[in-house]
């Protein structure tokens, strides 16, 4: 086995490469374990035999492709990239190793990925190699359909939390109710020592007269200042 396939083996059980690879499978369509046996147009090539690249030419639409496996492998490049790795078949785990060898060897993109580049700038270097993501442009390079940036990365940064074994956040679960003006609904408790007497208003009222007195952000600017964010972007550092 050569040393690169060994790096490539080695790199396979990490976290991040792992969720790049997922997110380039999301990409195409074909997440999942039927994504490995999925050619072009979405139909699955019989592995009963063994894994073979299946070389067929599929008509789907306006295109033709011999597109196959987890990452649409055209035939002249499973060729070329399974010998130069020494991969025995088509299995899953040599179509991982294959694509590191397309993300790494012939795009570039695999140690500015390790060195902690930026999301949309590896996406930008991949886009060449996998006509659904997307260019620094936000579109194909081939001009065929592709995902948005912004999905991709999302479900990139599932697939970490996912890997990491990181469960969902309960609030990601579970929305809270939003008033009419499309603000979170904000809760207050006031404690205190003793006995508390009625005040003949409401919390709200309540929080007013304190703000009144302390300057603090009405209820308003505070839940504002809670949903605003920053906007993304994925190009610079």
């Amino acid at each position: 086995m050569s040393e690169l396939r060994q790096r490539y083996e080695g790199l396979l059980q990490r976290p991040e490469i792992r969720s790049l690879l997922n997110t380039i499978r999301y990409a195409e369509g074909t997440p999942g374990e039927a994504g490995y046996r999925t050619m072009f147009g979405g139909g699955q090539f019989d592995t009963s035999k063994g894994w073979q690249h299946p070389d067929r030419v599929i008509s789907s639409g306006r295109y033709k492709s011999t597109a196959a496996g987890a990452y649409q492998f055209l035939t002249p490049t499973w060729q070329s990239t399974s010998q130069a790795l020494g991969l025995p078949g088509f299995d899953p785990k040599s179509q991982d190793l294959a694509a590191l060898y397309l993300i790494d060897k012939k795009r570039g993109a695999l140690e500015p990925f390790l060195k902690g580049e930026k999301f949309g700038t590896v996406i930008n270097k991949l886009a060449p190699e996998w006509a659904s993501l997307p260019t620094s442009g936000g579109g194909s390079y081939y001009g065929q359909p592709s995902k948005k940036l912004g999905d991709l990365y999302q479900y990139y940064e599932q697939q970490k939390q996912k890997q990491a074994g990181v469960p969902a956040m309960a609030s990601q679960q579970t929305q809270p109710a939003q008033t009419q003006t499309g603000l979170p609904n904000i809760n207050i408790i006031v404690t205190g020592k003793g006995r508390v007497k009625s005040t003949g208003f409401s919390p709200l009222d309540f929080l007013q007269q304190f703000r009144a007195k302390t300057a603090l952000p009405s209820p308003q600017e505070l839940a504002q200042q809670m949903v605003t964010t920053e906007p993304v972007d994925y190009f610079k550092m």
